[in-house]
């Protein structure tokens, strides 16, 4: 759970109207903007529930991202070992993870590491899979919806520029 601490934040200026009195402004913290994880052990952070790819011409160059996996136990708890990531679903075969399944993996409390994964569609349309991520810990199984969309891919062509005598360039 959360540890209960007292956080107090402010900052003091002198006001440009008041030689003596400095004016107070308050600065709102959160968790998050200060960086604060909440203590889980056991327990497998996922950086995605979605990735979304956008649009990716057909067979052509794929489009990669990033997923950041963290144990989010503190020192003292235990290892995570990544199982397996499987890929799954209608389109599962337009995603490949950039990752060998015989790569084992094992977090300690408090360590990250990113999974790349590539979006290469085989024909247009919209495009759906799943990339599940096992583990022991307390959330044995993360799911993680990909998205992305195949469009045609264009033709490319060739541009010749031609140097002009007389102009500026």
């Amino acid at each position: 759970g959360w540890e209960s601490r007292t956080l107090a934040t402010g900052l003091v200026a002198n006001s440009p109207y008041s030689i003596n009195a400095p004016e107070v402004y308050s600065l709102p913290a959160t968790w998050e903007r200060l960086g604060v994880t909440r203590h889980l052990p056991n327990t497998l952070g996922v950086s995605n529930s979605t990735v979304d790819f956008g649009d990716a011409p057909v067979d052509g160059n794929g489009l990669r991202r990033e997923i950041r996996l963290t144990n989010l136990g503190l020192p003292g708890d235990v290892d995570l070992a990544i199982k397996k990531l499987a890929i799954s679903g209608n389109d599962a075969d337009d995603i490949s993870k950039l990752f060998l399944d015989s790569d084992s993996i094992a977090l300690s409390p408090g360590e990250s590491i990113t999974i790349g994964i590539e979006f290469i569609p085989i024909e247009t349309g919209n495009k759906t899979a799943t990339l599940s991520i096992d583990h022991p810990g307390v959330n044995n199984s993360s799911i993680i919806e990909l998205l992305g969309s195949g469009l045609t891919a264009v033709a490319g062509g060739t541009l010749k520029i031609e140097p002009r005598t007389g102009g500026i360039i």
